[in-house]
């Protein structure tokens, strides 16, 4: 049995002292892969045949409250793939936005 080669990408990002990464991978078989990690904690994945867009989901804890943590993972080309990472709809982290 033979390993399949596996191409990896991954944002990181800090917010009021929570570590967020998200990663992204896919393999020559076109198989993808995401993975929203808060705190080392899994909170959402998503893996599937050829999936061009993600959005993954999850939540932290700061001050009492609970604020939700969003990642959005998508395309830039034929072998690129994207990143926007929000907290409470404030962007935290991953691939800066085009402002118009």
């Amino acid at each position: 049995m033979s390993a399949v080669v596996r191409f990896n990408t991954e944002w990181r990002a800090s917010w009021q002292g929570h570590t967020i990464i998200v990663r992204n991978w896919w393999n020559l078989l076109l198989f993808t892969g995401e993975e929203l990690w808060v705190d080392g904690k899994l909170r959402d994945k998503h893996t599937g045949i050829l999936r061009l867009s993600s959005t993954l989901v999850g939540t932290c804890e700061a001050n009492g409250e609970v604020f939700v943590v969003r990642a959005y993972v998508f395309p830039l080309d034929a072998v690129r793939v994207g990143c926007y990472i929000f907290v409470n709809d404030e962007q935290v982290g991953g691939d800066l936005r085009i402002k118009l």
